[in-house]
Protein backbone atom coordinates (compact mmCIF):
# COMPACT_ATOMS: atom_id res chain seq x y z
CA UNK A 1 0.00 0.00 0.00
CA UNK A 2 1.18 3.76 -0.70
CA UNK A 3 0.70 7.08 0.53
CA UNK A 4 -2.49 7.96 -1.53
CA UNK A 5 -4.01 5.16 -1.52
CA UNK A 6 -4.53 4.95 2.43
CA UNK A 7 -8.09 4.64 4.12
CA UNK A 8 -9.62 4.83 7.07
CA UNK A 9 -9.80 1.33 9.12
CA UNK A 10 -6.65 0.67 6.80
CA UNK A 11 -3.46 -0.93 8.70
CA UNK A 12 0.13 0.17 8.41
CA UNK A 13 2.28 -1.95 10.69
CA UNK A 14 0.82 -2.56 13.95
CA UNK A 15 -1.36 0.36 13.68
CA UNK A 16 -5.25 0.74 12.66
CA UNK A 17 -5.98 4.07 10.38
CA UNK A 18 -8.65 6.20 11.91
CA UNK A 19 -8.56 10.40 10.14
CA UNK A 20 -6.06 11.57 7.52
CA UNK A 21 -4.90 14.20 9.90
CA UNK A 22 -2.47 15.96 7.28
CA UNK A 23 0.04 15.73 4.27
CA UNK A 24 2.61 16.86 3.12
CA UNK A 25 6.55 16.83 1.11
CA UNK A 26 7.65 13.22 2.52
CA UNK A 27 3.89 11.61 2.85
CA UNK A 28 0.69 11.22 4.87
CA UNK A 29 0.14 12.08 8.69
CA UNK A 30 -2.93 9.90 10.16
CA UNK A 31 -4.50 9.40 13.33
CA UNK A 32 -4.03 6.01 14.28
CA UNK A 33 -4.71 3.35 17.62
CA UNK A 34 -2.33 0.23 18.16
CA UNK A 35 -3.41 -3.19 17.47
CA UNK A 36 -3.56 -4.70 21.22
CA UNK A 37 -2.70 -1.26 23.42
CA UNK A 38 -5.02 1.46 23.73
CA UNK A 39 -2.55 3.86 22.68
CA UNK A 40 -3.52 6.37 20.40
CA UNK A 41 -0.57 8.17 18.29
CA UNK A 42 -0.09 10.47 15.41
CA UNK A 43 1.06 8.23 12.32
CA UNK A 44 3.78 9.94 10.09
CA UNK A 45 3.40 7.34 6.89
CA UNK A 46 6.16 8.13 4.04
CA UNK A 47 6.62 7.70 -0.02
CA UNK A 48 9.84 5.36 0.14
CA UNK A 49 11.43 7.53 -1.71
CA UNK A 50 11.65 9.99 1.12
CA UNK A 51 12.41 7.67 3.69
CA UNK A 52 15.25 6.51 1.99
CA UNK A 53 16.77 9.87 2.21
CA UNK A 54 16.34 10.22 6.07
CA UNK A 55 18.52 10.05 8.83
CA UNK A 56 17.16 6.83 11.32
CA UNK A 57 19.12 7.99 14.27
CA UNK A 58 17.91 11.27 14.13
CA UNK A 59 14.08 9.92 13.01
CA UNK A 60 13.77 7.43 15.99
CA UNK A 61 15.14 9.93 18.76
CA UNK A 62 15.04 8.40 21.90
CA UNK A 63 14.72 12.43 23.62
CA UNK A 64 11.87 12.89 26.22
CA UNK A 65 11.49 16.85 26.61
CA UNK A 66 8.28 18.58 27.40
CA UNK A 67 9.03 20.25 24.76
CA UNK A 68 9.45 17.93 22.15
CA UNK A 69 7.61 15.30 20.29
CA UNK A 70 8.15 11.50 21.83
CA UNK A 71 8.48 8.75 18.89
CA UNK A 72 6.79 6.06 19.89
CA UNK A 73 7.34 3.42 17.59
CA UNK A 74 8.03 2.69 13.65
CA UNK A 75 9.80 1.27 10.51
CA UNK A 76 11.47 2.66 7.39
CA UNK A 77 12.03 -0.54 5.90
CA UNK A 78 7.86 -1.53 6.34
CA UNK A 79 6.20 -0.56 3.33
CA UNK A 80 5.34 1.82 3.45
CA UNK A 81 7.74 3.50 6.01
CA UNK A 82 6.13 5.19 8.48
CA UNK A 83 6.95 7.10 12.30
CA UNK A 84 4.58 6.54 15.12
CA UNK A 85 4.38 9.47 17.44
CA UNK A 86 2.40 10.71 20.67
CA UNK A 87 -1.02 12.54 19.64
CA UNK A 88 -1.53 15.96 20.08
CA UNK A 89 -4.11 17.24 20.44
CA UNK A 90 -3.52 21.05 18.96
CA UNK A 91 -2.42 22.51 15.40
CA UNK A 92 0.57 23.90 14.21
CA UNK A 93 2.31 27.00 15.02
CA UNK A 94 1.17 28.28 11.13
CA UNK A 95 -2.22 27.74 11.88
CA UNK A 96 -2.35 28.80 15.56
CA UNK A 97 -0.82 32.25 14.50
CA UNK A 98 -2.84 32.32 11.61
CA UNK A 99 -5.06 35.70 11.53
CA UNK A 100 -3.67 36.26 14.95
CA UNK A 101 -1.71 38.49 16.91
CA UNK A 102 -0.78 37.41 20.17
CA UNK A 103 0.35 39.60 23.22
CA UNK A 104 4.22 39.80 23.31
CA UNK A 105 4.29 37.76 26.47
CA UNK A 106 2.51 34.58 25.40
CA UNK A 107 4.77 34.81 22.48
CA UNK A 108 7.51 35.01 24.29
CA UNK A 109 6.32 32.16 25.76
CA UNK A 110 6.03 29.89 23.11
CA UNK A 111 9.09 30.71 21.59
CA UNK A 112 11.21 29.89 25.03
CA UNK A 113 9.74 26.35 24.87
CA UNK A 114 10.30 25.80 21.26
CA UNK A 115 14.11 27.15 22.17
CA UNK A 116 14.10 24.78 25.02
CA UNK A 117 13.19 21.89 23.40
CA UNK A 118 16.10 22.66 20.60
CA UNK A 119 18.73 22.91 23.22
CA UNK A 120 18.12 19.58 24.62
CA UNK A 121 18.25 18.32 21.56
CA UNK A 122 21.59 20.37 20.54
CA UNK A 123 22.99 19.26 23.84
CA UNK A 124 22.09 15.39 23.09
CA UNK A 125 23.75 15.95 19.72
CA UNK A 126 20.87 16.13 17.57
CA UNK A 127 19.97 18.63 15.27
CA UNK A 128 16.48 19.47 13.65
CA UNK A 129 17.73 21.07 10.49
CA UNK A 130 14.43 21.89 8.67
CA UNK A 131 12.60 24.09 11.98
CA UNK A 132 9.43 25.87 10.51
CA UNK A 133 6.02 26.63 12.03
CA UNK A 134 4.43 23.27 10.50
CA UNK A 135 6.72 21.86 12.50
CA UNK A 136 5.57 23.52 15.73
CA UNK A 137 2.62 22.00 17.51
CA UNK A 138 0.58 24.42 20.23
CA UNK A 139 -1.39 22.33 22.02
CA UNK A 140 -4.91 23.21 23.69
CA UNK A 141 -3.29 23.95 27.10
CA UNK A 142 -0.87 26.54 24.57
CA UNK A 143 2.28 24.43 24.83
CA UNK A 144 5.15 24.44 22.26
CA UNK A 145 5.94 20.56 21.06
CA UNK A 146 8.66 20.56 18.26
CA UNK A 147 8.39 17.43 15.59
CA UNK A 148 10.27 16.12 12.62
CA UNK A 149 13.90 15.60 13.47
CA UNK A 150 15.80 14.40 11.23
CA UNK A 151 14.10 15.64 8.10
CA UNK A 152 16.52 18.15 6.48
CA UNK A 153 19.19 15.54 4.81
CA UNK A 154 15.98 14.44 3.46
CA UNK A 155 14.78 18.14 2.40
CA UNK A 156 18.18 18.75 0.81
CA UNK A 157 18.34 15.47 -0.93
CA UNK A 158 14.94 16.63 -2.67
CA UNK A 159 16.95 19.83 -3.97
CA UNK A 160 14.51 22.90 -2.83
CA UNK A 161 13.76 23.47 -6.60
CA UNK A 162 11.37 26.00 -7.71
CA UNK A 163 9.33 29.35 -6.90
CA UNK A 164 8.06 30.07 -3.08
CA UNK A 165 5.04 29.45 -1.24
CA UNK A 166 3.15 29.97 2.28
CA UNK A 167 1.84 26.93 2.13
CA UNK A 168 4.92 24.90 3.91
CA UNK A 169 6.59 22.14 2.71
CA UNK A 170 9.52 22.15 0.64
CA UNK A 171 9.39 25.38 -0.94
CA UNK A 172 7.90 27.14 2.32
CA UNK A 173 10.93 25.62 4.32
CA UNK A 174 13.30 28.11 2.40
CA UNK A 175 12.37 30.57 4.29
CA UNK A 176 13.80 29.32 7.13
CA UNK A 177 16.72 27.84 5.96
CA UNK A 178 20.43 28.97 6.66
CA UNK A 179 22.52 30.11 3.34
CA UNK A 180 24.99 27.14 4.66
CA UNK A 181 22.20 24.53 4.50
CA UNK A 182 20.88 25.94 0.90
CA UNK A 183 24.14 25.90 -0.33
CA UNK A 184 24.28 21.96 0.84
CA UNK A 185 27.17 22.75 3.49
CA UNK A 186 27.52 20.22 6.39
CA UNK A 187 25.05 19.70 9.47
CA UNK A 188 25.45 22.39 12.12
CA UNK A 189 23.57 23.16 14.81
CA UNK A 190 24.02 27.20 13.84
CA UNK A 191 21.40 26.69 11.06
CA UNK A 192 19.15 25.85 13.62
CA UNK A 193 19.89 28.77 15.40
CA UNK A 194 19.26 30.70 12.03
CA UNK A 195 15.89 29.13 11.87
CA UNK A 196 14.81 30.33 14.96
CA UNK A 197 16.14 33.79 14.55
CA UNK A 198 13.94 33.91 11.36
CA UNK A 199 10.77 32.14 13.39
CA UNK A 200 11.42 35.14 16.11
CA UNK A 201 10.98 37.68 14.16
CA UNK A 202 7.46 36.23 12.40
CA UNK A 203 5.91 35.03 15.68
CA UNK A 204 6.81 38.45 17.12
CA UNK A 205 5.69 40.69 13.43
CA UNK A 206 3.51 38.42 11.45
CA UNK A 207 6.03 37.65 8.73
CA UNK A 208 9.14 36.91 8.14
CA UNK A 209 11.96 39.11 7.87
CA UNK A 210 12.72 40.19 3.89
CA UNK A 211 16.69 40.10 5.39
CA UNK A 212 19.11 40.92 7.54
CA UNK A 213 18.84 44.61 7.80
CA UNK A 214 14.83 44.75 8.60
CA UNK A 215 14.68 45.64 12.12
CA UNK A 216 12.20 44.71 14.63
CA UNK A 217 12.83 47.98 16.71
CA UNK A 218 10.50 49.67 13.67
CA UNK A 219 8.13 46.91 13.83
CA UNK A 220 7.21 45.97 17.15
CA UNK A 221 5.79 48.29 19.98
CA UNK A 222 7.75 47.04 23.27
CA UNK A 223 10.59 48.90 25.93
CA UNK A 224 12.57 45.79 24.73
CA UNK A 225 12.07 45.64 21.07
CA UNK A 226 15.94 46.96 20.40
CA UNK A 227 16.88 43.60 22.36
CA UNK A 228 14.46 41.07 20.34
CA UNK A 229 16.37 42.84 17.40
CA UNK A 230 19.83 41.88 18.81
CA UNK A 231 18.79 38.43 19.43
CA UNK A 232 17.29 37.80 15.63
CA UNK A 233 20.88 39.95 14.27
CA UNK A 234 22.95 37.42 16.57
CA UNK A 235 20.89 34.38 15.00
CA UNK A 236 20.78 35.36 11.46
CA UNK A 237 24.38 36.55 11.22
CA UNK A 238 26.99 34.62 9.59
CA UNK A 239 27.57 31.17 10.55
CA UNK A 240 30.66 31.77 12.79
CA UNK A 241 28.56 34.93 14.70
CA UNK A 242 25.71 33.16 15.57
CA UNK A 243 25.01 31.85 18.90
CA UNK A 244 27.00 28.13 18.79
CA UNK A 245 23.53 26.32 19.76
CA UNK A 246 20.57 26.93 21.35
CA UNK A 247 21.53 27.23 24.82
CA UNK A 248 23.00 30.65 24.17
CA UNK A 249 19.03 31.91 22.78
CA UNK A 250 17.87 30.23 25.28
CA UNK A 251 19.56 32.27 27.99
CA UNK A 252 18.99 34.97 26.21
CA UNK A 253 15.14 34.58 25.47
CA UNK A 254 14.87 33.91 29.40
CA UNK A 255 16.91 36.89 30.59
CA UNK A 256 14.01 39.31 28.33
CA UNK A 257 11.30 37.15 30.29
CA UNK A 258 12.60 37.06 33.62
CA UNK A 259 14.95 40.40 33.59
CA UNK A 260 14.01 42.25 31.03
CA UNK A 261 16.81 42.46 29.17
CA UNK A 262 19.47 40.19 27.03
CA UNK A 263 22.97 39.51 27.74
CA UNK A 264 25.58 42.17 26.92
CA UNK A 265 27.98 40.14 24.37
CA UNK A 266 24.47 39.79 22.42
CA UNK A 267 23.77 43.37 22.90
CA UNK A 268 27.43 44.63 21.76
CA UNK A 269 27.64 41.86 18.90
CA UNK A 270 24.48 43.03 17.48
CA UNK A 271 25.27 46.92 17.33
CA UNK A 272 28.56 45.73 15.74
CA UNK A 273 26.84 43.86 12.81
CA UNK A 274 24.46 46.61 12.66
CA UNK A 275 26.85 49.26 12.66
CA UNK A 276 28.90 46.91 9.76
CA UNK A 277 25.84 46.62 7.58
CA UNK A 278 25.13 50.54 7.30
CA UNK A 279 28.80 51.83 6.73
CA UNK A 280 28.52 51.73 3.18
CA UNK A 281 25.04 53.14 3.18
CA UNK A 282 25.95 56.17 6.08
CA UNK A 283 29.70 56.94 3.85
CA UNK A 284 27.30 57.85 1.09
CA UNK A 285 25.08 59.60 2.98
CA UNK A 286 27.79 61.89 4.44
CA UNK A 287 28.97 62.02 0.97
CA UNK A 288 25.88 63.92 -0.37
CA UNK A 289 25.43 65.79 2.47
CA UNK A 290 28.39 67.18 2.46
CA UNK A 291 28.74 68.03 -1.46
CA UNK A 292 25.06 69.72 -0.82
CA UNK A 293 26.36 71.88 2.19
CA UNK A 294 28.75 73.18 -0.09
CA UNK A 295 27.37 73.84 -3.13
CA UNK A 296 24.54 75.32 -1.01
CA UNK A 297 22.12 73.43 -3.11
CA UNK A 298 22.81 74.54 -6.61
CA UNK A 299 23.06 71.71 -9.10
CA UNK A 300 24.77 73.02 -12.25
CA UNK A 301 26.94 70.51 -14.77
CA UNK A 302 30.34 70.97 -13.02
CA UNK A 303 28.79 70.42 -9.28
CA UNK A 304 26.92 67.36 -10.87
CA UNK A 305 30.63 66.25 -11.84
CA UNK A 306 32.39 67.20 -8.67
CA UNK A 307 29.62 65.77 -6.57
CA UNK A 308 29.57 61.90 -8.70
CA UNK A 309 33.18 61.91 -8.51
CA UNK A 310 32.73 61.92 -4.95
CA UNK A 311 30.42 59.86 -4.40
CA UNK A 312 32.32 57.41 -6.39
CA UNK A 313 35.71 57.36 -4.55
CA UNK A 314 34.00 57.56 -1.11
CA UNK A 315 30.95 54.99 -2.54
CA UNK A 316 34.31 52.39 -3.47
CA UNK A 317 36.41 53.27 -0.30
CA UNK A 318 32.90 52.11 1.91
CA UNK A 319 32.88 48.90 0.26
CA UNK A 320 30.38 49.44 -2.76
CA UNK A 321 31.21 47.98 -5.97
CA UNK A 322 30.91 50.62 -9.19
CA UNK A 323 27.73 48.96 -9.85
CA UNK A 324 26.02 49.89 -6.72
CA UNK A 325 27.93 53.56 -6.82
CA UNK A 326 25.98 53.90 -10.54
CA UNK A 327 22.50 53.02 -9.81
CA UNK A 328 22.96 55.14 -6.72
CA UNK A 329 23.96 58.24 -9.15
CA UNK A 330 21.12 57.46 -11.65
CA UNK A 331 18.56 57.64 -8.97
CA UNK A 332 19.76 60.74 -7.29
CA UNK A 333 20.00 62.56 -10.69
CA UNK A 334 16.59 61.10 -11.37
CA UNK A 335 15.12 62.88 -8.62
CA UNK A 336 16.99 65.89 -8.66
CA UNK A 337 15.32 66.21 -12.51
Amino acid sequence: MKTGELKPGGRVGEYVLKERIGEGLFGEVWKAVHETRNLTVALKIMKEDAASLVSEEQVFHRMTHDSIVRIVGGSLSHKPPYIAMEFIEGVSLRVYLKNKVLPVPVTLEIFREVVGGIEHAHAGGHIHGNLKPENILVTKAVRAKVCDFGFGRALAGRGMPGSRSSSGGIIGALDYMSPEQMRGEGADKRDDVYSLGRLLFEVLTGHVPAGIDETLTSQLDSSVAADFDAIYVRCCAERESRYEDAAGLLEDVSSIIENGHISLETARMAAKRRSEKRAPELALQNAVRDFVEDSGGRWDDEQWVEFLMSLYEKGLAAGWSQEQVAQLAKEIMKYEG
